[in-house]
């Protein structure tokens, strides 16, 4: 969890406990209920309690002395889970630390140590949980020189995905870069973009801003880039590449070589995107008219995996694979991001905090990663990423192969106290996980209960029904965010994953 890495006991016990009182959505409750069902102390819960109503007073700036638990809901009802996280992680010297130290580019240590009032050692401490994460992604914050020590790409990656995280639901990141500025530059992007690995955006994301925001800050920052020949595979072939915005009249600072830098990892980032869906998207074909044409280890990687699948299922489910387009796409994109990067770069799969480990047994994983460390063309191979690439790869396969095999699927009842949009949308979404079986009336017997109640009991007292003992639940807040749905999806994909590995041992 991002959150781990700021927060301290206290930030985390009040963000848990604002977080499940969200979810009640006005539901009654008192401080001694309430400890009962977050199993905490009485004390330790009133603590919190009023440690969060001091909080939203602060946020919405009522400034009243006193609050008692009917005093919640109205005060927190304009404020988001992501809003109340994001006051948390602004209060935290680490999180203000970093965030001045991307933003700029540099930072003045002993006038941050002044402005917050803590010695050196201090800072040090509070930083380094951070700082040793960064480490695992190829970066290093030099605590000597208090400058960022790293490849540049990976250092933008790092900037990236902590821009995105921390900053969900909570507005632009970039205080030196207007957004208006970079999505006039997004604008030019999609208007020349041409038949070369990326597509025209019809409606523009929070992502794609922020990937090319933090190129252009880092560019104007100073902090450029230098030609990458492992970058050949992406441009081989295409000796007119549209240029984009990167071009002598736009940065008539940088020479010619350094455009071309940036423009290769400007293509290459937005390539380096997953598509999560079932059908091949414009950007698909683009990728694929490159990397599945050419010759390359990458291609040979990817489809020698595709291969060791295909030999791995029964002739139906290989059947499928041979279909799936979509997996090989994406198995492309990761061979070809860890070859590019030479290794793991951070990305917000790091931050998820439980990921898919096991199928039914753990075959695919093992034959994942024999793969990667068997797998040698020429001078290339991928057996130094692991266990990392493993993961990253079994993750894409595990959910396509999910739809191979529907044998063991999860019931999911979903219940809603009241029928919103957003739970329309949450409808939609579980329509869409092919491992499992939805279901909206009691009396299934459900492997997991979605509901936004903030006490199971009271759902059961309504339908008059009882649940299995093993039968879990999964509080939904009706403010759900893209990464909420991505949770919930992780949670699904991790309970499918321990049944059927149950259902293995028993049988």
């Amino acid at each position: 969890m991002f959150e781990a890495y700021f927060f301290d006991k206290r930030a985390t016990i009040n963000y848990r406990l604002y977080k499940s009182l969200k979810a009640m959505q006005g539901a009654d409750f008192t401080i001694n209920k309430l400890s009962k069902y977050m199993g905490m102390s009485y004390q330790q819960t009133y603590n919190a309690f009023n440690d969060i109503m001091s909080d939203l007073d602060v946020i919405a700036q009522i400034k009243s002395d006193e609050f008692t638990e009917k005093d919640f809901f109205p005060l927190a009802e304009g404020i988001t889970d992501n809003q109340y996280r994001f006051y948390l992680l602004q209060q935290t010297i680490a999180f203000r630390f970093f965030d001045q130290l991307f933003q700029a580019g540099s930072i003045d240590v002993d006038a941050f140590c002044d402005v917050n009032q803590i010695s050196l050692s201090t800072l040090r401490r509070r930083i380094d949980p951070y700082r040793q994460y960064l480490k695992t992604v190829q970066v290093d914050f030099n605590m000597a020189t208090w400058l960022l020590d790293g490849e540049e790409r990976h250092v933008r990656f790092a900037i990236l995905t902590f821009f995105q995280i921390a900053y969900r639901g909570n507005g632009w990141p970039l205080r030196t870069l207007n957004v208006d500025t970079v999505t006039a530059a997004f604008k030019e992007i999609n208007a020349c973009t041409g038949p070369f690995l990326i597509g025209k955006r019809v409606a523009i994301q929070k992502i794609d801003l922020l990937i090319l925001g933090v190129q252009l800050l880092r560019i104007r920052q100073n902090k450029v880039l230098s030609p990458s020949a492992r970058m050949t595979p992406m441009i081989q072939g295409n000796p007119e590449i549209p240029d984009l915005i990167f071009t002598a009249d736009n940065f008539p600072q940088l020479s010619s070589t350094t455009l071309t830098a940036e423009r290769n990892f400007y293509y290459f980032s937005r390539s380096r995107l997953f598509n999560p869906g079932e059908e091949l998207t414009e950007e698909d074909h683009h990728f694929l008219d490159q990397f599945n044409t050419h010759d390359t280890p990458i291609k040979r990687f990817a489809d020698g995996l595709m291969n060791q699948l295909l030999l791995a299922f029964r002739q139906e489910k290989a059947e499928d694979l041979v279909r799936n387009r979509v997996l090989h796409t994406n198995i492309l994109r990761s061979a070809f991001s860890y070859y590019a990067l030479e290794g793991a770069v951070s990305n917000r799969l790091d931050f998820v905090d439980t990921l898919p480990s096991q199928r039914t047994s753990a075959e695919i994983q093992a034959l994942i990663a024999d793969f990667i460390q068997t797998f040698q063309d020429n001078d290339v191979t991928f057996s130094e990423y692991l266990p990392k690439f493993a993961s990253e790869l079994y993750l894409i396969v595990s959910t396509s192969l999910a739809e191979l095999d529907p044998s063991q699927k999860l019931v999911v009842q979903v219940a809603m106290e009241t029928e919103t949009f957003l739970a329309r949308d949450l409808f939609i979404f579980l329509r869409d996980v092919s491992f499992i079986t939805f279901v909206t009336e009691p009396g299934h017997n459900p492997d997991v209960i979605v509901s936004s109640f903030g006490n199971i009991s009271d759902l059961l007292k309504l339908t008059g029904t009882s649940l299995p003992d093993d039968t879990e639940v999964i509080y939904w807040s009706p403010e759900s965010t893209d990464n909420d749905f991505f949770n919930l999806y992780m949670a699904l994909k991790r309970i499918h994953n321990a049944r059927e590995l149950d259902a293995t041992a028993k049988g």
